[in-house]
């Protein structure tokens, strides 16, 4: 096999951010054709094209020449093994497991609507002010702006459970035992995150005290002990990654399916 070129991490971010933005709208579009097919062209008209070769298409579409397409595609697929391997970032195991069939279209599907919800929830909160007209920090998908990328939003505990509504809808029919598996795992999630964060504020201060009591008995200022020791995070402050939450949306999604 060929060797592919190696790119930055943010150029295989970004690749596979476009590369998702693209599925989502082609399983929309072929939604609404179901939709609006004659029951006999079903068949013909529900046809989902498995995500690696859609990723190979992506290619073609993008560069046009074959070559280019197939090599395109080829660099995409190794520099998104090569930083899985190294456990570079979230969103990349992700795509992988797309890639490699881990997860089916169903499960896809799910995924995309739920990136897509929370990305363009995350546009709502960013403030006309805030981005530069033309900025690339922005972005057009389906006629709906949102943010740059999933890979650079993180939730608060508050954010992720408005989030999973906005998912799931309103009205008892749209909220069942996934919604529930859903919020289950976010407060997990968060009561770990905050308690670790507790831990190391305790020894911090504990380091501190210890610090300064040394300090004091070599005659050094208490104060200038102290004053280099940066300030652990607040728990009142703990996130979560946007693809943490989008792989714990795809895990208890799998789990509760009735067909699983």
């Amino acid at each position: 096999a060929r060797a592919a070129r190696q790119h930055p991490l943010p150029w295989l971010l970004k690749q596979i951010e476009d590369i998702y933005d693209a599925r989502y709208a082609h399983d929309v579009a072929e939604l609404e054709a179901v939709a609006g097919a004659d029951p006999d062209e079903l068949d013909e008209a529900a046809g989902t094209l498995p995500f690696p070769a859609f990723v190979k298409n992506w290619c073609g579409r993008q560069y046009g020449v074959k070559a280019l397409a197939e090599k395109a595609a080829w660099e995409v697929m190794c520099n998104a093994e090569a930083a899985r391997s190294a456990g570079q970032h979230a969103s990349v195991d992700v795509f992988c497991a797309f890639c490699n069939r881990g997860y089916d279209d169903e499960e896809l599907l799910f995924f995309l609507y739920c990136r897509q919800t929370l990305l363009a929830e995350c546009a709502r909160a960013v403030k006309p002010a805030d981005v530069a007209k033309g900025d690339a920090g922005r972005r057009f998908v389906l006629g709906a702006a949102t943010v740059s990328s999933a890979p650079s939003v993180t939730l608060s505990e508050q954010s992720a459970q408005h989030v999973t509504r906005l998912v799931f809808g309103s009205g008892a029919g749209g909220r069942g035992m996934l919604y529930q598996a859903v919020l289950q795992l976010i407060g997990e999630y968060f009561d770990e995150t905050r308690e670790a964060m507790l831990e190391a504020r305790r020894r911090d201060s504990a380091a501190s005290r210890r610090a300064s009591a040394s300090a004091s008995r070599r005659g050094a200022s208490r104060t200038g002990a102290t004053e280099s020791a940066a300030t652990p995070p607040d728990p009142r402050d703990a996130t979560m990654e946007a693809y943490y939450y989008l792989k714990l949306m795809l895990s208890a999604y799998r789990d509760t399916r009735p067909d699983r």
